[in-house]
């Protein structure tokens, strides 16, 4: 037998064991995330849908990271699991349901499902370092900015990756995948995104110091939860963004599926539980430290909600802390 060919099964071998491998890990992220959605539920019944609730924006983004992508992970590990029937990217078969080309119709759309999930889950996580500064304008305004800018430059690296693979789509049946070409861009699609992050984290990390600078003796359940929730997000997701990007460059590309997909699952749940921690923190503790908005009009149109946090600390926190970006949302008193 030639080298050629020894290594061609090697090859085959090791891409048949690193795909049956991420059928167990992916399987198992998206067990986590279901889980987790069910452990959840009554919070977000609680907190989001009961009692007059208005429609908003960020209300938008949550339901996004909360229903629209769960069926598209599903599809995902539906498609990796090999429980379907094979298909084929030709028109050759004469069986209508294999005359559509599925690859190259569900692998880019969960691409852009997960490109705008990283998005969503981006903004949401910078509401809570806005909160931290007080609904600051110039802060917003640069934090925003950079998130922009970080966010044009995801779609524009996906973009170019996209238009250079999906043209390769295929249905490869020895493998019961989706295969295409190798793109040297990919790996470069989660830099933004943790550039984005990073960015939100040396925020929260100035705001933190200096509190801690000018009182270390206060306490507040929902700056605790500010601070506590950001730190196990970066923890968490940035840990498997910086994976995604490690298996995309050194490890076979049999194995981008685990860093792809379990990265998409696991970030979903997380930015799901922690954004319904915050909710929990905002409307259950009723001290001195969360003085909710006692208007009579506070669900009509055009009304302005905040959330204040008098802080005790004369040099920086004598302004209470307004949560405007988070306006709509507020349980029932």
């Amino acid at each position: 037998m030639s080298t050629a060919l020894q290594n061609a099964l090697k090859e085959i071998i090791e891409t048949l064991t690193n795909i049956q491998v991420s059928r167990y890990t992916c399987g198992a992220g998206m067990t986590v995330m279901v889980y987790d959605y069910f452990l959840t539920l009554g919070d977000e019944v609680t907190f989001l849908w009961t009692g007059q609730q208005r429609f908003s924006f960020v209300k938008l983004m949550f339901i996004w990271n909360r229903y629209f992508t769960i069926p598209w992970i599903i599809i995902s590990n539906y498609h990796l699991a090999a429980l379907r029937p094979a298909v084929s990217n030709t028109f050759s078969y004469a069986v209508p349901p294999n005359q559509i080309p599925s690859c190259k119709v569900v692998i880019p759309s969960i691409a852009i499902i997960q490109g705008v999930s990283i998005v969503v889950g981006v903004q949401l996580l910078a509401l809570r370092v806005v909160a931290l500064y007080k609904n600051d304008s110039k802060v917003r305004l640069g934090l925003y900015i950079w998130l922009g800018l970080c966010h044009i430059a995801t779609f524009t690296i996906a973009g170019i990756s996209m238009a250079r693979f999906i043209p390769f789509l295929m249905y490869l049946p020895l493998t019961s995948t989706c295969i295409t070409t190798t793109d040297p861009l990919v790996p470069f699609v989660y830099v933004p995104p943790l550039l984005a992050e990073g960015g939100i984290l040396v925020l929260q990390i100035l705001n933190h110091t200096r509190r801690k600078k000018v009182d270390r003796s206060f306490k507040s359940t929902l700056l605790s939860a500010l601070y506590r929730d950001g730190y196990l997000y970066f923890g968490s997701i940035m840990s498997l963004r910086l994976v995604a990007v490690f298996l995309y460059k050194f490890a076979p590309s049999s194995l981008w599926f685990i860093s792809n997909q379990l990265d998409f699952a696991l970030s979903t749940a997380l930015i799901s539980r922690f954004f319904l921690q915050l909710r929990s923190a905002m409307t259950t503790f009723h001290d001195d430290t969360l003085v909710m908005p006692r208007a009579h009009n506070t669900f009509k149109a055009g009304a302005v909600i905040s959330f204040n946090l008098p802080i005790q600390s004369p040099p920086l926190d004598d302004q209470p802390m307004q949560l405007q970006e988070l306006r709509s949302f507020r349980a029932s008193r």
